[in-house]
């Protein structure tokens, strides 16, 4: 072979070489950009999927609160901070990610599956109320960032909403007793606040957000869960958002319909006819859906939220509609967690007017206490005085 032939060959072997080089570098990168989130890459992209048990435990309710229950000295909470990858690289935001590890919260916190709007609601058990309180306490330390993986906070809101009850009170801090446990059931002190108004549902164990129990054998702290914190890295998932405001409301209403033709639960009476029991329960409502609020208002400022009107639109699409109270006293009680499950009064709406009357807590909090005030009779001087105290814990919350 003549040297111009030689030449030829050597040019032709050289640029296949490059082509085949070119195709596993191209084959390379459409492989790195998975692995890059799961493995290696961007650091702030990592992520791991949940324990491989966690599908299992979101189908069997009852297996998910024994195998997550931190115990009464949060002594075994390792099993949810590794189902919940506090530590380490987060989880990811997709089915084997968050999605396996929030159902498994909802299963181990309610008692049923994630989203089963047909299973039976019954009083929650003291250990399914323990979960909750070692999910509250992980997810609202202040080392973690200010927003959860994307897609776990729908879940985490929906067993917050379970227990919308003990969340309420958790946000204005009424809970500053060191009970010594995460659970608490009605006390004597207890059974004087239902007298003053308070609604409170038989001998179910309620969540005790409260100061933390047992840390002597645990590396945390004694301040507890911050669930204000919580429900601030909640708040930038319209759908986690609707959730918890819908239950709030839901609540409220409900808490309405229980109070006589004065305002008062039945049989509450002080000497002076003050209606201190109801202003508080009122506080309690105006608190966590102006703490809601500012949440949102916070994330658009600092462009968590980067377009305000989408989110409302979504945040209506979540709701379940509006709530207002019977026109008539109820004199009977259910478990707490069917509160969030309470049918509405009304559907939300569709359009931008319906998204800006929903997202405006005061139109829904007093839209709520002027209807049940018309239709019950209430006297002009009881509804102004529950009116200010309500617009005035909204506006500092």
């Amino acid at each position: 072979m003549d040297f111009l032939g030689r030449l030829r060959r050597t040019r032709r072997r050289t640029r296949l070489l490059a082509l085949g080089a070119a195709a596993v570098l191209a084959a390379g990168a459409a492989v790195g950009v998975p692995l890059a989130t799961a493995e290696g890459g961007d650091p702030g992209a990592r992520c791991r999927p949940a324990p491989a048990e966690a599908r299992a435990l979101a189908r069997d309710p009852a297996r998910a609160t024994a195998a997550l229950d931190p115990g009464a000295d949060m002594g075994r909470i390792r099993s949810l901070a590794r189902l919940l990858r506090t530590s380490g690289h987060p989880l990811c935001p997709d089915t084997a990610g968050t999605g396996a590890a929030g159902r498994a919260v909802v299963a181990a916190t309610t008692g049923r599956a994630a989203g089963d709007a047909h299973a039976p609601r019954r009083a929650h058990r003291e250990a399914e109320a323990r979960v909750l309180y070692g999910v509250a306490l992980l997810l609202s330390e202040a080392r973690h960032s200010e927003r959860l993986p994307d897609g776990l906070a729908p879940y985490v809101a929906e067993a917050l909403a379970a227990y919308i009850d003990d969340v309420r009170r958790a946000v204005r801090g009424a809970e500053d007793i060191d009970y010594r446990k995460p659970t608490r059931r009605p006390s004597r002190s207890d059974l004087v606040e239902l007298r003053l108004g308070a609604l409170t549902y038989g001998d179910e164990p309620h969540v005790a957000f409260g100061p933390f129990p047992g840390a002597e054998h645990t590396p945390y702290d004694r301040h507890g869960p911050n669930v204000s914190r919580l429900i601030r890295r909640l708040t930038p998932s319209p759908r986690a958002f609707a959730t918890l405001y819908d239950a709030e409301r839901a609540y409220f209403a409900s808490y309405l319909e229980h109070l006589d033709d004065t305002a008062r639960i039945p049989g509450a009476r002080t000497d002076d006819g003050r209606l201190d029991g109801t202003e508080s329960e009122v506080r309690y409502t105006a608190d966590l859906l102006g703490t809601l609020s500012r949440a949102r208002e916070n994330a658009v400022r600092e462009g968590v939220i980067s377009d305000p009107e989408a989110y409302d639109r979504a945040v209506l699409r979540h709701s379940r509609g509006v709530h207002r109270a019977r026109d008539r006293q109820v004199r009977t009680r259910q478990p707490a967690v069917t509160l969030a499950q309470r049918r509405p009064s009304a559907p939300a709406g569709k359009g931008a007017r319906a998204a800006e009357r929903l997202l405006d807590g005061r139109i829904q909090m007093f839209g709520a206490l002027d209807d049940w005030a018309d239709a019950r009779g209430i006297p002009d001087s009881s509804r102004e005085q529950l009116r200010l105290g309500a617009l005035r814990a909204y506006l500092s919350a």
